[in-house]
């Protein structure tokens, strides 16, 4: 299964179906060094996930988290947003980071929030890629508010450029995974670092001991 570690980078897909099929290939077709899920419906009306270059749902659901996820389903969600469109010359959403349309000559494009023209589709993707962030835990500020915003304001504000979604209090640890009983327990960022750094300084005084070493800590019951 995932652990609470792994940081998926999520891309939400928005528009027809056509359009957002069309762009899903283009997308995978840019970034073929990197693993993609695909979330839609399935016929039966519940969510499935697809990751390209893998065979079956358990060997999905088994092996490392991919390192972006598709959503292609619709719903209000604090993530980044590319949105599908036929118009060209319309208001940017808050949570759109790209627009991807079909030119006149039925050519793909996409064209980044940043620029007015459109630019080449690898450099696209890949920026869409590079700008996308992990999933956040979707809490309001009555919720939560330790990063003084809710989730909804706080993506807004790292599509614009503003802030950072690592400023996320749950943001999982990268570097520290802890395991009870074998199962992974949730880790906000702020505990994940305190923990992390005074291990690492409780070490450093060890022989043996490396900076950039992998560290591994069994406690076993008595």
């Amino acid at each position: 299964m995932y652990s609470e570690g792994d940081r998926m980078k999520c891309l939400s897909v928005v528009g027809t179906t056509s359009m957002r099929n069309a762009f899903k290939e283009i997308f995978l077709h840019q970034l073929p060094d990197k693993s993609v899920g695909i979330l839609h419906m399935n016929a039966e009306g519940s969510p499935e996930m697809i990751v390209t270059g893998r065979g079956s749902l358990e060997d999905c659901i088994s092996s490392r988290a991919p390192d972006i996820v598709l959503l292609d389903i619709v719903h209000d969600l604090a993530v980044p947003v590319v949105f599908c469109r036929s118009e060209v010359d319309i208001t940017w959403e808050p949570l759109e980071l790209a627009r991807f349309t079909i030119n006149r000559d039925d050519e793909p494009q996409i064209t980044l929030r940043e620029k007015s023209d459109p630019v080449r589709l690898e450099e696209g993707c890949v920026h869409l890629y590079e700008r996308s962030f992990h999933f956040l835990p979707q809490l309001t500020m009555d919720q939560c508010g330790r990063c003084g915003t809710d989730c909804r304001e706080l993506a807004e504000a790292v599509v614009m450029g503003e802030r950072k979604a690592e400023e996320c209090y749950l943001t999982p640890s990268s570097g520290l995974r802890i395991l009870v009983d074998g199962q992974p327990i949730r880790l906000g960022r702020f505990p994940a670092d305190l923990v992390e750094g005074t291990l690492k300084g409780l070490l450093s005084v060890l022989r043996g001991y490396r900076e950039d070493a992998d560290l591994k800590i069994e406690i076993f019951r008595s």
